[in-house]
């Protein structure tokens, strides 16, 4: 999720502070996620999102698998930020990397 959040922001210019990312609940290997507006009333940012979704994974991918940290791992360049500094320990670039080459093969 925080891989599209910087695909989308980076790729589409959108300010980290104009979109957020929700967990939705899960069935068996499928984890479902939200990108949404986080801006008051919207800002049209998640439909814009969803009409270049396969940019954002494309824009995401990039950024997680050319960052130079290590994979069992994150850091600000790739997948960590501030608003997700909770989550830090839990952020596997790793892991986006599978996730996000899973999904545009899929």
């Amino acid at each position: 999720g925080y891989a599209l959040l910087e695909g989308a922001s980076k790729g589409l210019q959108i300010a980290h502070d104009d979109i957020d990312v929700i967990a939705l609940p899960s069935t068996g290997d499928i984890m479902n996620i939200a990108l949404v507006d986080a801006v008051p009333a919207g800002a049209g940012f998640a439909k814009l999102i969803a009409e270049r979704i396969q940019e954002v994974f494309v824009n995401a991918l990039s950024i997680v698998s050319g960052c130079e940290c290590g994979e069992d791992t994150s850091c600000y360049e790739c997948l960590r930020t501030y608003r997700n500094q909770r989550e830090h320990e839990n952020l596997s670039r790793g892991m986006a990397v599978d996730a996000l080459k899973a999904v545009l093969q899929g």
